[in-house]
């Protein structure tokens, strides 16, 4: 080989094995980003379940016995009287 296609073969080799490292690269980050955004999706979903727990909560702590919507059901696991 002569030193000119030597030096070509070596920069072949470099970009190859750069090109290579890169693909790996951005694959981990490809899946990061997957992971990451699955993580955000599932945060949203766990706030919004605790907002709506947090508003029946408050809700429930406005009642009275005269509020309109209760309903009094029996206790199911009390005697009845003989």
């Amino acid at each position: 080989m002569q030193p000119n296609q030597s030096y070509r073969f070596q920069e072949a080799t470099l970009m190859e094995s750069e090109r290579n490292l890169l693909t790996e690269r951005c694959h981990a980050a490809f899946d990061e980003h997957n992971r990451l955004q699955e993580a955000h999706c599932t945060l949203g979903r766990t706030i919004e379940d605790q907002e709506e727990a947090i508003d029946l909560d408050t809700e429930n702590l406005t009642q009275t016995r005269h509020s309109s919507n209760i309903m009094y059901k029996p206790d199911p696991f009390e005697e009845l009287p003989k």
